[in-house]
């Protein structure tokens, strides 16, 4: 039986079934998982026709689409540096689909939940998925996003000089510290882009958007405190959040100021996160990926299966019995839409601190009305 992170909470609705279809259609990270001696190997981790997260050789270009190889090769080529290597016995991926905040004014780093379909374990083969919650905190979301910034997956452009937003890859803690230490529980959060986006882009917007909602949080939390203490009413507070559409070095620099606010961090588990991920040096077992040989199939489109996210609002309706009133509950890909039930938990924090502009006055004279 399958020993799930501790800090992953199951949900009672089933993961998504596997399709018929294992070849990647959508390239996503390039790394090497294990000890480097005997367990060393070396994976791409894409997207499915069914929409799921999986892993692949990427030596077999069997493995994948005509695009997604594409992909692969394009990341080779203008690749900086080798693929990383985790240091790591037990890996997850995870599929980040929505993101809970509570607020409390009294500390600024507070819970964050994380809920999606966790995969796993990444041995190299076929990956079991479960729904559910991961439970971190707001300074485990910002470490992991500045630390994913030297390991974005993708080209600066595509073969045919489109643009492309790079894939970010956000590794979290699953497990409780001693599990940390024995190089067990890390989940690599993956948010999975929309169909319409899978050959061209990655999740860049996705990773940068949850990141503004956790700033956004942080800095209503600053302001909160700010405005409790008499004494400070006249002092400038800091600022850590970003413009909208800011650009990843502003969310850095953001990130780095709202950690540094943060009372007690860097926790310890941040020294068994940053240890564990290394630069494969030229005597690893790693090799680059070869770009010889290309698959012959085209990615059919993908058909994502129909998502039933009912099952989070469960969670946050427990955490409100409990006294954790929920102040925000964003989707991880905005652009598909705000599922129903979110509403039932509060707006956006940017549409409740954007002033509402007064309609403009008309300016077409009374009698024009007669002919509309």
């Amino acid at each position: 039986m399958t020993r799930w992170p501790s800090r992953f909470t199951l949900a009672r609705a089933e993961a998504p079934p596997p399709g018929n279809e294992t070849r990647i259609g959508q390239t996503l990270d390039l790394f090497s998982v294990g000890d480097r001696v005997l367990r060393d190997r070396l994976l791409a981790v894409g997207v499915d026709p069914a929409g799921r997260l999986t892993t692949a050789d990427p030596r077999d270009p069997s493995c994948f689409f005509d695009s997604a190889h594409e992909q692969l090769v394009l990341h080779q080529v203008s690749a900086k540096a080798r693929p990383r290597h985790l240091a790591l016995d037990a890996l997850w991926l995870f599929d980040l689909q929505v993101v809970e905040q509570v607020c409390d004014a009294s500390t600024l780093n507070d819970p964050v939940f994380l809920y999606g379909t966790l995969f796993g374990p990444v041995t190299g083969g076929s990956l079991e998925a479960k729904k559910g919650q991961l439970a971190v905190t707001r300074a485990d979301v910002l470490e992991a996003f500045i630390r994913s910034v030297d390991h974005q997956f993708g080209a600066g452009a595509r073969s045919d000089g489109g643009p492309v937003d790079k894939s970010h890859s956000l590794l979290l803690p699953g497990d409780s510290d001693d599990a940390l230490e024995r190089g067990q529980g890390f989940i690599l959060a993956i948010p999975v882009p929309p169909p319409e986006l899978a050959d061209t882009q990655g999740n860049g917007a996705q990773v940068r958007f949850v990141v503004q909602q956790v700033l956004a949080q942080v800095q209503a939390d600053v302001d909160g405190r700010k405005r409790s203490v008499l004494s400070k009413l006249f002092v400038a507070g800091p600022r850590v959040a970003p413009e909208p559409h800011a650009s990843t070095e502003r969310l850095v620099a953001c990130s780095r100021a709202a950690l540094a606010l943060i009372e007690g961090w860097p926790a310890p588990r941040v020294q068994q996160l940053a240890s564990r991920v290394r630069v494969s040096s030229s005597s690893a077992p790693v090799q680059t990926v070869a770009p010889a040989v290309r698959p012959l199939a085209a990615a059919p489109p993908r058909i994502d299966v129909a998502r039933d996210d009912d099952w989070m609002k469960d969670f946050v309706v427990a955490h409100a019995k409990e006294g954790r009133a929920p102040e925000q509950v964003s989707s991880a890909t905005p652009a598909h839409g705000r599922p129903a039930w979110m509403n039932d938990f509060g707006a956006d924090a940017a549409e409740r601190s954007a002033p509402k502009d007064p309609p403009a006055p008309s300016t077409t004279p009374d009698w024009m009305k007669d002919f509309e």
